[in-house]
């Protein structure tokens, strides 16, 4: 496939070059691999599609310099406030590769000590961030083109590694002259990439991307895969651990037993697809049942979306809560919840 020869050019500097056609322009637009196939594009690829990858190049370029900007802009502030954080994910893995623009980010993710959450989060504020969605585990923050993520803590307790990453910090140390931790092992860091991956891959399926970050971070780093097998052992899921292992180890070999699946993620968008998100919602659930939950969903969903449930006070306020939950996806995400419905429907309409 050539979205995945022109990859393994940049990534191995091999400095190979590749025709281009629509199908691949597409898959790696879908999936923000577009600037390995401005790097590896053959002169032969047609005018049309040249100019199509220049211009969309061109943003890239524009964007990643933005995002520096703002990142230290927001970052000599958490400092000069005496917050304590780490960089998460992506904006600190684009130093593994040959050029940062070739890792895309939708957003950054930073860590913020739990005393510090709020003051972090009005560093935002001030900056011109309104605040976006809330999770289980972190706090959006949007300023068109720009979203950060504050992070109270790494991973849900109860997705992969939640446990074991419960006290984040005490697994990190602090930078000299900065506020920013790291981890103290490259193997604990693995992990919670690793654990990040496996949560996606689990639930609505992954991209090629992510796994690009983790060869280049066991390209780059040494590592005790004893102690890393050791943790696999707590899981229930290790043998799927070591598969994936030695597929990201061997993600350039192309060895024929990981063509299929190679190609399955480059098709799979970033973070999957929305046919396989609603294959996983509807799996136990009819269309009606799906709906219904949707609409009206549980207390346990309450309390992650809205903070405040999680004091007794916040419960007189559950009603308008409600309110604000329809109001959001019946009018604000309408386009969105239509979307899901119809794959739902399409879905269901399959079996």
């Amino acid at each position: 496939m050539v979205v995945f020869e022109c990859i393994k050019s940049v990534i191995e500097n091999e400095n190979k070059k590749y025709v281009v056609d629509e199908d691949s322009l597409r898959i790696a637009n879908e999936s923000h691999l577009l600037p390995f196939l401005y790097l590896s594009m053959d002169e032969n690829t047609s005018i049309d599609i040249k100019e199509q990858i220049q211009s969309k190049f061109n943003a890239y370029i524009l964007y990643d310099s933005m995002l520096d900007i703002e990142y230290n802009r927001f970052i000599k502030l958490m400092d000069d406030n005496g917050i304590k954080y780490s960089i998460l994910k992506g904006f600190h893995l684009r130093k593994y590769y040959p050029k940062s623009f070739l890792r895309f980010m939708c957003d950054i993710d930073v860590l913020v000590d739990k005393k510090d959450f709020y003051k972090a989060g009005k560093i935002l504020i001030d900056l011109g961030y309104s605040k976006g969605e809330f999770t289980n585990h972190d706090q959006g923050y949007i300023k068109n083109p720009f979203n950060i993520e504050l992070h109270y803590r790494l991973i849900s307790q109860k997705e992969y590694g939640g446990s074991y990453f419960k006290n984040p910090f005490s697994l990190m140390m602090k930078i000299e002259n900065s506020n920013e931790y790291i981890f103290k092992r490259k193997e604990d860091e693995y992990l919670y990439y690793y654990c990040h991956l496996l949560k996606h891959y689990e639930e609505y399926g992954i991209g090629f991307r992510n796994f690009i970050d983790l060869y280049l971070f066991l390209k780059n780093n040494k590592l005790d895969y004893e102690y890393i097998h050791k943790i696999y052992k707590m899981t229930s899921f290790y043998d799927d651990c070591i598969y994936l292992e030695e597929y990201i180890k061997d993600l350039f070999t192309e060895k024929e037993e990981y063509k299929e699946f190679t190609n399955k993620l480059l098709h799979d968008k970033t973070y999957g697809s929305m046919h396989q998100m609603m294959e996983r919602e509807l799996e136990h659930d009819s269309t009606i049942k799906w709906l219904f939950k949707k609409v009206f969903p549980n207390i346990a969903y309450m309390k992650n979306r809205y903070s405040i449930l999680r004091h007794k006070i916040g419960y007189i306020l559950l009603p308008f809560l409600y309110i604000h939950h329809w109001f959001y996806y019946g009018v604000v995400k309408l386009k969105y919840s239509i979307k899901k419905y119809k794959y739902a429907k399409k879905i269901k309409k399959e079996e």
